[in-house]
């Protein structure tokens, strides 16, 4: 046999073994992970689904950053009770920094870019700023008594970000718990879904939701008793759903002229 023949030979029984092959594969049933998923057409004249952005679950344990560094005197102070340290995306955290939260056995995660600004879930959502230490464990002390979920915050801008999309749903109100009240409630009714009040007991609390339609509760912690907290919180909670805001609140259409 020619060397021409022995190589001809060589190339028609390889042809055969992988057309074998190919129908082996072809005969066989398709997994589940083989399996495309089927795509989704969407309706003519709409656009296509967008992918959900990604949301990181929110718990009373967290403190949200709003620093793009995040170093030691950025935490210093604002650690007690907190079990995870929320960042915005891109934000550096010194090594010094992440030292303090090993230590201190609190997780540091990042929040995507667009889950920054995202209202905490259930119709009552309570929020923490406060500067100074003694403000910070006693808004704490508050959260804690309370049970419910909060967050805190690092600055005021964060949590006004927070809290104004819960406030543009009828259904839904909130807390604030800051050593600045004053500020916290101007910088809030900025907004025309804000009616925010500084109220220290029952009888303001009561005014404030008559004259308001109260939606958006301060509370100095430094100046609120757990009694007291209780009796608020109760009272705020059990009043019947957000009413409009009253005529007066609302800007009158320029008239011709």
């Amino acid at each position: 046999m020619s060397g021409d023949q022995v190589q001809l030979d060589f190339l028609v029984s390889e042809v055969v073994r992988r057309l074998r092959q190919l129908a082996a594969a072809q005969d066989a049933p398709p997994t589940a992970s083989a399996e495309p998923a089927s795509p989704v057409t969407p309706a003519p004249g709409t656009a296509p689904p967008k992918p959900a952005a990604p949301v990181v679950p929110r718990r009373a344990e967290d403190l949200v950053l709003d620093a793009r560094l995040v170093s030691l005197a950025v935490l210093a102070g604002r650690l007690a009770g907190v079990r995870r340290v929320l960042v915005p995306a891109g934000a550096v955290v010194t090594p010094s920094a992440k030292d303090l939260l090993r230590k201190e056995r609190v997780q540091l995660e990042t929040l995507p870019p667009r889950d920054a600004s995202s209202a905490p879930e259930g119709p009552l959502v309570i929020a923490r700023w406060t500067r100074a230490t003694r403000a910070a464990q006693a808004a704490e002390a508050l959260v804690q008594a309370a049970g419910l979920p909060a967050l805190a915050f690092d600055s005021l801008t964060a949590a006004v970000q927070a809290i104004l999309p819960a406030l543009a749903e009828p259904q839904r109100r909130a807390v604030l718990l800051t050593d600045e009240p004053l500020l916290a409630v101007c910088r809030l009714n900025r907004a025309c879904e804000a009616r925010a009040a500084r109220v220290q007991d029952m009888v303001q609390l009561q005014e404030a939701i008559a004259a308001i339609s109260l939606n958006c509760l301060v509370l100095d912690p430094r100046t609120c008793s757990a009694p007291m907290w209780h009796q608020l919180l109760a009272a705020y909670r059990d009043e019947s759903s957000p009413k409009s805001p009253p005529r007066e609140l609302i800007a009158a259409e320029p008239t011709g002229g």
